[in-house]
């Protein structure tokens, strides 16, 4: 869908732009104000005009928030199950995590990766 965006929001940021792309939206055109936002609709077929995206911003932050703590839960996953695995060769759980957070310190990588290795190396080892 085409869209032309007026006042201020038509000065969006590399963000907005991507987030309204994701959603079927293309940026065709930005306006000062509503008569040229109309000449502008016609000149390049626009299907709407984007006047206040203030709301709009309020949805695309919601939306990166729930992606975020996606992105958290999938890593505690991860870091749940690499710690079983290290607790399978003995560790306790406090142990294993320690371990985990040692490696994650001394190696400056995030603790996900740290599980990440963990988990493959089991694989590997099977």
């Amino acid at each position: 869908m085409k869209i032309i965006t007026v006042g201020k929001v038509a000065s969006l940021d590399a963000a907005m732009r991507e987030a309204l792309a994701s959603f079927g939206y293309e940026v065709v055109g930005e306006a000062r104000d509503e008569d040229e936002a109309a000449r502008l609709s016609d000149a390049l077929g626009a299907d709407c005009v984007l006047v206040g995206a203030s709301c709009f911003r309020d949805e695309v932050e919601r939306a990166g928030e729930a992606e975020r703590l996606r992105a958290r839960i999938e890593a505690l996953k991860l870091v749940n199950r690499a710690k079983a695995l290290l607790m399978e060769q003995g560790l306790s759980e406090a142990d294993a995590f320690a371990r985990m957070q040692k490696a994650s310190m001394n190696t400056r990588r995030p603790l996900r990766d740290i599980a990440e290795a963990v988990i493959l190396d089991a694989e590997v080892r099977k």
